[in-house]
């Protein structure tokens, strides 16, 4: 690992470039680097137009956002919205050991709040201190992604550089999101019960299920099993069955002969109309439509 301190800018114009860019409009990267030297250090600014992402590999810091104070150790990440006045520097007994970024787009908010992250709430604690492999899995990938975004800008300022920085801070914010999930459904009785009911109703789909039997599989009341499933897959149980079936039954649609009624009945759907009705309502279009489009594109690609 390099022993001095690295900051790579993306030029302005770059930049300008970046903003009216379909690709890039909605996330990219406009400053990155890694300090190992910081004793001493100290950035006080009263907002800047970009977001700032901070992870602390080693050592301490702190960090004043919104009048608040936050102690940084090693471990933690954080996030700085834009234009928000801040200060943040190096601890004096433990400096600490930092890779960051700036970055702007306008997803930046939807981001930030499905990462829980905030003026008032701004770090994300990736350290690993119960064994966690989740949070082990987490701390890796930031830092791996990290490097690789710093990577992408330092190499080129051509365009595929500038998406490949802004893929790996995409992926960054999908494992934070993920992550912040695991958090919150360790901290909720039951929750590993749905982890193990929904490969029970991958096994059973074409089954009769209710939310009563699966509750009672879990040892939940229905209310209980109802808020702990939306929590980890952001759908009721019913909801999800059904999509879960529909996958199945566009499979079936797009690989075999089988008919609608055949395909109705194999996955639980005693009416095949009930059935045709609810696949249209969820994929958008009826299973006759279905296939016909599926063999139309088929039949294309055969002609190619």
């Amino acid at each position: 690992m390099s022993q001095r301190n690295q900051s790579l800018i993306i030029p302005a114009d770059i930049v300008d470039r970046n903003i009216e860019h379909p690709l890039l409009n909605r996330l990219h990267v406009t400053k990155a680097g890694m300090f190992t030297q910081t004793r001493g250090q100290y950035i006080e600014r009263k907002g800047i137009p970009e977001a700032i992402m901070i992870y602390c590999q080693a050592g301490r810091g702190q960090l004043k956002v919104a009048g608040q104070y936050f102690q940084v150790v090693r471990g933690d990440l954080l996030v700085i919205p834009a234009d928000a006045p801040h200060a943040y520097g190096s601890d004096p007994i433990q400096p600490w050991l930092i890779q960051w970024l700036h970055f702007r787009g306008c997803s930046v908010s939807y981001l930030l709040l499905e990462c829980g992250l905030s003026a008032g709430h701004p770090i994300i604690h990736l350290r690993d201190e119960r064994n966690d492999q989740q949070a082990a899995m987490a701390t890796r990938q930031a830092e791996t992604l990290l490097t690789q975004c710093r990577q992408a800008i330092g190499e080129e300022f051509s365009m595929a550089h500038q998406l490949l920085a802004a893929a790996c801070l995409q992926q960054l914010f999908a494992g934070l999101i993920l992550y912040r999930r695991h958090v919150n459904e360790s901290s909720m009785t039951g929750s590993a019960d749905i982890e193990s009911m929904m490969a029970y109703m991958q096994d059973h789909y074409a089954e009769r299920l209710t939310v009563d039997q699966l509750a009672a599989r879990c040892s939940l009341s229905k209310f209980h099993f109802i808020r702990l499933f939306k929590a980890r897959t952001d759908l009721t149980p019913l909801a999800w069955l059904n999509r879960l079936r529909m996958r199945r039954a566009c499979e079936c649609l797009e690989t075999t002969n089988e008919g609608i009624a055949e395909i109705s009945r194999a996955l639980g759907y005693g009416n095949p109309y009930y059935f045709s009705a609810a696949f249209k309502e969820i994929i958008g279009i009826s299973p006759r439509d279905y296939r016909k489009l599926h063999q139309q594109m088929v039949q294309v690609a055969d002609d190619g």
